[in-house]
């Protein structure tokens, strides 16, 4: 039987992996070659689709498990609390560097997204084995 723990670590391993996937495609549209063929653009593409669901989880957590945690443990709630605003801050530039049409700006953002949610992802839940 599946565990609570066992479904939010499935989400945030689909996290992982969509976000590197959208890393390499904007490394591609920069200018680097992508290894396996992929199709960077549409790869890239799908950063809006994967932030809607980011938030989703997001709001999910803020709504059940931060105010729990707030009661026991107010400044580890209060570190969660910012990491979900600078990961709203990253996709903020990367959809800015997008309607600006700057590749460059884009592999830039998508880095930093991919940093901020891989530091936030290891405090929630650690790899598995």
């Amino acid at each position: 039987m599946a565990r609570s723990l066992d479904v939010i670590s499935a989400f945030h391993n689909a996290f992982r992996s969509d976000m590197a996937a959208i890393d390499r495609a904007a490394l591609a549209l920069a200018g680097q070659p992508l290894e396996g063929g992929d199709e960077p653009t549409a790869t890239f593409e799908r950063f809006r689709f994967f932030n809607e669901m980011l938030a989703l989880h997001a709001d999910g957590e803020e709504a059940v498990l931060f105010p729990a945690l707030e009661r026991v443990a107010p400044d580890v709630a209060e570190a969660y609390w910012r990491d979900h605003r600078r990961l709203d801050t990253a996709y903020e530039a990367l959809d800015g560097a997008v309607a600006a049409g700057d590749v460059l700006r884009m592999a830039r953002a998508t880095a930093a997204f991919r940093f901020h949610l891989e530091t936030h992802l290891a405090k929630e839940v650690p790899l598995g084995p």
